[in-house]
Formats: C-alpha cells, sequence, structure tokens
C-alpha cells in the first residue's frame, strides 16, 4: 500500500496523473471488489445445498462446472462465476437454491428484471419458496405492482408468519399507499418479531 501510495505522488508530481481521477477510480474498484467478496461468501453459504439440490442426470458433471464456477468467485471473478453458475441452472431448473442465489445476486445487484425472471422459475417449481416470495413481492412494490406485492407476502405470511420481513415488507407497502390502520398493523407485528429500528422508524 505504502509503494502504491508512492507511485502515485510521484505520476502526481509529474503531471501524468490527476488525485481525483486516482481517487475515483479506486472508489469504483472497491467498490467492484467488495461487491464480488459478498458474491463469493454468500456462494460459500449456500454451496453444499445448491450441491444437495441437484437432481439432473449427470452429477459428475455438475459438479465439475460447480468448481469452476467456485474457483472463479473465489478468484473475485464474479461475472464469469455468474455466468456458469447460470448455464448450470439452464441443465438443472429444479434446483431451488442456485436460482435463488442467482436472484439474490441480482436483486443486490439493483438488476430487477433479471431477479424477477428467476424468482418466476423458483415458484413455478415450488409455489411455496419463501424467500422468492418475499423477493416478488419486493420486486413488484418497486414496480409499482402494488396488488400483486400484496399477494406475494400474504402468501409468505401465510408460509411463515413468525417472519420479521414480510410483515415488515407489507407495512411498508401500505404506508406508501396510504393505507395507515393496515400498515400499522403490520408494522407492530414487525416489531413483536423483531424489535428492528427500522419498523420503529416507519411505524412511528
Amino acid at each position: 500500500h505504502t509503494g502504491v501510495l508512492a507511485l502515485q505522488e510521484t505520476l502526481e508530481r509529474r503531471g501524468v496523473i490527476r488525485a481525483e481521477e486516482v481517487r475515483d477510480l479506486w472508489e469504483t474498484k472497491l467498490d467492484e471488489r467488495m461487491q464480488a467478496v459478498e458474491k463469493k461468501d454468500r456462494f460459500l453459504e449456500r454451496r453444499d445445498r445448491i450441491f444437495g439440490r441437484f437432481a439432473g442426470g449427470n452429477r459428475e458433471h455438475f459438479t465439475k462446472r460447480l468448481r469452476e464456477a467456485e474457483y472463479a468467485l473465489l478468484a473475485l471473478d464474479a461475472d464469469r462465476g455468474i455466468r456458469g453458475l447460470e448455464e448450470l441452472y439452464k441443465a438443472d431448473r429444479s434446483n431451488t437454491e442456485l436460482g435463488f442465489y442467482l436472484a439474490e445476486t441480482f436483486f443486490s445487484a439493483g438488476d430487477m428484471e433479471r431477479a424477477s425472471a428467476y424468482l418466476k422459475k423458483i415458484l413455478a417449481v415450488q409455489p411455496n419458496h419463501f424467500e422468492s416470495l418475499v423477493y416478488s413481492g419486493i420486486v413488484a412494490s418497486e414496480a409499482g405492482e402494488i396488488e400483486a406485492a400484496e399477494n406475494f407476502h400474504r402468501r409468505a405470511i401465510e408460509r411463515r408468519s413468525d417472519a420479521f420481513l414480510p410483515h415488515f415488507a407489507l407495512g411498508a407497502l401500505y404506508a406508501h399507499a396510504s393505507r395507515w390502520a393496515e400498515a400499522e398493523s403490520e408494522l407492530l407485528q414487525a416489531v413483536e418479531i423483531a424489535a428492528q429500528p427500522s419498523a420503529h422508524v416507519l411505524l412511528g
């Protein structure tokens, strides 16, 4: 790090680069690296479950391709890793763990269109997949599809009434639509499950 700073200072003194330009690019690269680290960490948490959900015909081929994607993610080459996992999912559409990892990845990156596409595929195979119902509700809410968002969150609550997130998301949806009594009811249930500051703020 000290060597990099010395090099930067030398180049600045010679007028080859500008400090502001270096800082801007540095911050961009740092953000990209942190996103790659996040994708890697989430994959490692789900790897065994993804492998356990395999229902295709060639387990050896699946294992090999999964390891190739893992090596890419470990090397923080997230784009190559994700492309490999997308190809695997095409051959194993019933693998809801793999599908949700991809949906969550695109959701985190703000790519709601691709996240929604994977969520729909998961729910077509497993209609009561809890996390996909919650995320689908949030995606629908972002798109202004209030009725669809409400339906997804209600289904998630039916699946797990003791979970904080669907109550909070539904309360936020109602608050945004100025449906105050319904918003208060959902948010009160949310803070009873988990006293999260965000829910208290919205309730207030």
